[in-house]
């Protein structure tokens, strides 16, 4: 009999086996994205970071289990998702729902779970046709004044047009993340396509 010790740390994950006696019998460390900081006192870090760095199948089930609660908020007709994070829903949030999807789209794929993969998928480009309706683009220009100042920015919500920061990160890192799981599966890409009740292009992103 052997025992396994997993250390989930700042910016690495160690995994330390040793038997009955104590004596190490192997060790491996690997490192990952470290803690984000995104306010003081405030540290987050993805669970599916973890199962990159160990392979542990418990993390990756961590990740499904969040993805899974997640979809329970989205709307069937819009692609959003409706939640208490922000007073005047749906909005800028679904790009941070996204962000859970994506990742749990990105392990579902490595994983070949096709079944849960699919489910993702379709998540995730209903969603990202919801957040086409909040991006100013040149398409806008008629009722702003300074569209240059504006392009590419996130609104808050369909009747706000507060842009932040921060709105515009959450949708990037839900996007790069589906991104991402296209580089590492592109033999078993599957192409996503939406149309925008605003934009009358098609717009294709690969999701495997």
């Amino acid at each position: 009999m052997k025992f396994l010790g997993i250390d989930v740390g700042t910016g690495g994950t160690r995994a330390l086996v040793i038997d009955p006696a104590g004596r190490i019998v192997g060790s491996a460390t690997s490192e990952h994205v470290p803690f984000a900081t995104p306010r003081p006192g405030w540290a987050e870090q993805d669970p599916a970071d973890w199962w990159r760095a160990t392979g542990e199948p418990l993390f990756a089930d961590f990740v499904f289990e969040i993805g899974d609660w997640v979809l329970e908020y989205q709307q069937e007709k819009t692609g959003a998702f409706i939640n208490g994070h922000q007073s005047d829903t749906p909005g800028y949030t679904t790009a941070l729902y996204l962000e859970g999807i994506g990742a749990a789209m990105r392990i579902a794929a490595a994983l070949t779970d096709g079944a849960r993969h699919k489910l993702y998928v379709d998540s995730f480009t209903r969603g990202l046709g919801f957040l086409d309706r909040l991006v100013i683009e040149r398409r806008d220009a008629s009722i702003l004044p300074n569209i240059e100042f504006a392009v590419g920015g996130l609104r808050q919500s369909l009747t706000s047009s507060q842009i932040r920061i921060d709105f515009v990160e959450h949708s990037l890192s839900a996007i790069l993340e589906a991104f991402s799981c296209s580089e590492e599966s592109q033999a078993a890409a599957t192409r996503a396509t939406y149309r925008s009740p605003q934009s009358p292009a098609k717009s294709t992103i690969f999701l495997q």
